[in-house]
């Protein structure tokens, strides 16, 4: 069974305070998710990072470049190894 985590967000960073961005999602309730993925684009070329989460619903990016338009994700799955990409 594929899981569900539909939040969408592509954000540019304006202003000098502000270079970090918070991120929190509805957990999913299947018994057998084995955890989430957490995925950041910019630039171009685009470049990409992925940082394992496990269990945990939220995620703090830092380091954020001012007028930079940054996309990003959330992969989930489950332990038999199914999984679905969605855009936060």
């Amino acid at each position: 069974m594929l899981l569900a985590v539909s939040l969408t967000l592509v954000a540019t960073v304006a202003g000098a305070a502000q270079t970090s961005a918070s991120f929190v999602w509805q957990p999913n309730s299947e018994s057998d998710l084995a955890g989430y993925r957490f995925y950041q684009e910019s630039g171009q070329p685009v470049q990409r990072t992925m940082t394992k989460l496990g269990l945990v619903n939220q995620h703090t990016v830092s380091g954020l470049v001012l007028d930079r338009t940054y996309q990003f994700g959330v992969l989930c799955w489950v332990r038999y190894g199914l999984f679905q990409v969605e855009a936060i």
